[in-house]
């Protein structure tokens, strides 16, 4: 019996598993590219509340919050939250803000991803003169 001759040591990546890693590269990319705008709202609600801590709890009514609120969202072209949508409870000198959503990114076709977001912000202190 004659034995068959090695083959040479192949090297590299086949066209095949080129195209799959590629195609889940793309896939990954473009979920990113889905997501991404949702969680830049949630950055910019976070941001948004954290804005009014440098304001007086004892000098703010409800309405005024409320509107200090509608104004930072306005700028950060939030649409998924209002502020009817933000809870205050106060206690004593500060005002507590919280707030929670969910968003949806569709993917494709009835497919699609749903996150919740939780923020939370005090505005005033004891502590503040």
């Amino acid at each position: 019996m004659r034995s068959r001759p090695t083959p040479a040591r192949q090297r590299g990546i086949t066209l095949v598993g080129l195209l799959l890693v590629v195609a889940l590269l793309v896939f990954c990319g473009y979920v990113a590219v889905r997501l991404l705008p949702l969680y830049a709202e949630s950055v910019t609600v976070g941001r948004s509340l954290d804005g009014l801590r440098s304001e007086s709890a004892k000098d703010l009514s409800l309405g005024t919050t409320r509107q200090l609120l509608q104004r930072r969202f306005d700028v950060g072209d939030v649409t998924s939250v209002t502020p009817g949508d933000v809870e205050f409870s106060r206690e004593g000198d500060t005002v507590k803000l919280h707030v929670a959503w969910d968003a949806y990114a569709p993917l494709f076709g009835n497919v699609g991803f749903s996150v919740h977001f939780e923020k939370s912000a005090t505005i005033g202190s004891s502590n503040d003169t």
